[in-house]
């Protein structure tokens, strides 16, 4: 095929190819390769290299500037909750749903910074997807 022909079969095809790569996408086979990728030096050194370019760095700024603003109720129960950690007040707990050890800090409402569960990172993620936030 030439290089025309080739261009005609893509653009013919697009939107099988995305769906096919979309679904390949979630597979549990595609996550575990990009896990590897990513602990691997390579993956490491390729990440490090995205966020030192300067207009990566410019538009992070920018983003983490404007969800302060959108957040100012998160960031408030945060700071409430740490300063009650460093103050011995509250004490890390096991996960509230299966006992693991570390588990991080979840605020259910923000309105009330020092309610918080226990939870590992994996049911963490399950609680968020379960709940679709």
């Amino acid at each position: 095929m030439s290089k025309s022909e080739d261009n005609a079969h893509y653009l013919k095809y697009r939107d099988y190819y995305r769906a096919y790569g979309a679904a390949y996408r979630k597979t549990a086979a595609f996550k575990e390769s990009q896990r590897k990728y990513n602990q691997s030096a390579k993956g490491w050194q390729t990440r490090l290299n995205y966020q030192s370019r300067p207009e990566v760095n410019e538009r992070r700024k920018v983003e983490f500037k404007d969800w302060r603003s959108r957040n100012k109720v998160k960031i408030v129960a945060h700071r409430i909750f740490w300063k009650a950690m460093k103050a011995g007040l509250l004490t890390k707990e096991p996960c509230f749903s299966c006992g693991h050890d570390p588990a991080l800090a979840h605020h259910e409402h923000y309105s009330f910074p020092h309610r918080v569960w226990w939870l590992c990172d994996s049911c963490h993620q399950r609680h968020h997807v379960s709940r679709g936030t």
